[in-house]
């Protein structure tokens, strides 16, 4: 079954980002081969190729085609008003890892929580993350997902309900909790307990020992004050006493807690604690499933203005290290991405430095002779027609086949397209009862192996790559 992703929660890309925003997507596409399917004329026919997605003026963004995968889809969708995607049916795993990266930048710039999510899971975004960086410079922060009692409440609201605690804080293994703050992890911690959580250093303290006191010590002292009161004053009032308190900002809680009975006591608590805490301490006393008791008290996520006790220990924190994009789509090598990265070093196989080096003979080799033969836009038009009907639907990228056929009288231009063909071709002699097009399709296309097709659509990436290019062929 395949899986689904999808962002859980509201999307809210502020305005005065939405044109950040909109750049980040449009490169991430770009670069992640994702393209659009238009049509050119050339010489006389229309040809299919594949452009850059463009935004429209209701902010979507269209696109059909897998540069990298040549897969061409049912129309696929982003909204970003909404932050959704809608996904062509025959959508593939590497299309996913490519929109996957477009849902973290939106969780990123959203200003209402949203979470990524695999069946309902959230998922780890950090290497998300880090790739983005790779490809375009850019560090994202989550700031949503450092605060994991609002995460935790967010996706249960939104249709998670069976999501369990230990599901948010196998985030806190990663470095997108590196700020978190230590109260919203032990608020999920304790909240998917089923029982009362008692450190194994505990003692009754002080409501004035709070501050020197750590965040487990602080629940316990709370449950067993809030437990004595439920058995003395009865469940009805505390829970009264509890909506009353929570419900308050710090100033009018620290008042709360100046009185000098359990009640102060409890409310000492919830200066130090998330509401959430005392929440789950009243829930495990009267044995109410914990979501019922915080929907009486009908709070949200509630308060945040509280003081971290000096023994809790510090946030996580983990080491970054950015992530190549050709190995996250599970590639042993960057030959496939000559087009991009500029003159960048790029890792490469030995079997693509050896191609580069036949390209540059194959070049000088071409004769003044086939050059005066060339007619640049034929040529074009059957390297596409041969491209999608030949080679299983390919399409070629519209700036290459536009750049062509404004330079169809250059010479340089003339030599790269010759090698070009070359490339497609170089089998077609050994059956010479056929013509070259009848020996691709019924022949070569069966037995050519996927180095010679990524050899092909490198050094079309190359063309297109003008320093690659001026570096390996001269102009």
């Amino acid at each position: 079954m395949k899986k689904e992703y999808k962002l859980v929660g509201k999307v809210t890309i502020p305005e005065k980002k939405r044109k950040e925003v909109k750049s980040i997507i449009q490169k991430i596409l770009y670069l992640g081969g994702i393209r659009e399917k238009e049509t050119i004329e050339i010489d006389g026919r229309q040809c299919i190729t594949a452009g850059i997605p463009k935004w429209n003026a209701r902010e979507d963004i269209n696109f059909n085609y897998n540069m990298f995968t040549n897969t061409s889809y049912e129309a696929g969708r982003l909204y970003l008003k909404a932050g959704s995607i809608k996904n062509p049916c025959n959508h593939d795993k590497e299309y996913d890892f490519v929109m996957n990266l477009i849902r973290v930048v939106l969780e990123s710039y959203s200003t209402t929580p949203c979470y990524l999510c695999c069946d309902n899971i959230p998922c780890f975004i950090v290497d998300y993350a880090r790739v983005i960086n790779e490809m375009i410079g850019k560090r994202l922060s989550f700031p949503n997902r450092n605060k994991m009692w609002k995460m935790y409440y967010a996706l249960h609201m939104n249709g998670c309900e069976n999501i369990a605690t230990r599901e948010i804080l196998e985030m806190a293994r990663t470095t997108e909790v590196e700020e978190s703050a230590v109260e919203h992890f032990l608020t999920v911690f304790c909240v998917g307990s089923n029982e009362p959580i008692v450190p194994r250093n505990f003692c009754r303290i002080d409501k004035k020992e709070f501050g020197n006191s750590f965040t487990l010590n602080i629940l316990e002292n709370i449950r067993q004050s809030m437990e004595e009161l439920i058995n003395t004053e009865g469940k009805e009032k505390v829970f009264e006493f509890l909506k009353n308190l929570l419900g308050k900002k710090y100033a009018q809680r620290k008042l709360f807690a100046e009185e000098d009975n359990l009640y102060g006591t409890v409310a000492a608590g919830s200066l130090y604690l998330l509401p959430a805490m005392l929440g789950k301490a009243y829930s495990l006393i009267t044995g109410e499933e914990f979501w019922k008791t915080w929907e009486k008290l009908d709070l949200g996520t509630g308060y945040e203005d509280i003081i971290s006790p000096k023994n809790d220990v510090p946030p996580i924190k983990g080491a970054e290290e950015d992530i190549e994009f050709y190995r996250a789509l599970g590639k042993q090598n960057e030959d496939e991405l000559m087009r991009y990265k500029g003159d960048k070093e790029l890792m490469l196989s030995d079997n693509m430095q050896n191609a580069i080096e036949r390209w540059k003979r194959a070049y000088g080799q071409v004769t003044e002779k086939e050059i005066k033969k060339l007619e640049m836009e034929k040529a074009l038009k059957k390297l596409l027609e041969d491209f999608f009907y030949v080679w299983n639907l390919r399409v070629l990228d519209t700036a290459f086949v536009r750049e062509f056929l404004k330079h169809k009288n250059d010479d340089r231009y003339k030599r790269a397209m010759i090698v070009l063909i070359e490339l497609i071709d170089k089998e077609t002699k050994y059956f010479v009862e056929l013509t070259k097009r009848e020996a691709n399709i019924w022949m070569i296309r069966e037995i050519r192996d996927a180095d010679e097709m990524i050899e092909i659509n490198a050094y079309l990436g190359m063309l297109r790559n003008h320093l690659r290019r001026k570096e390996i062929l001269g102009f």
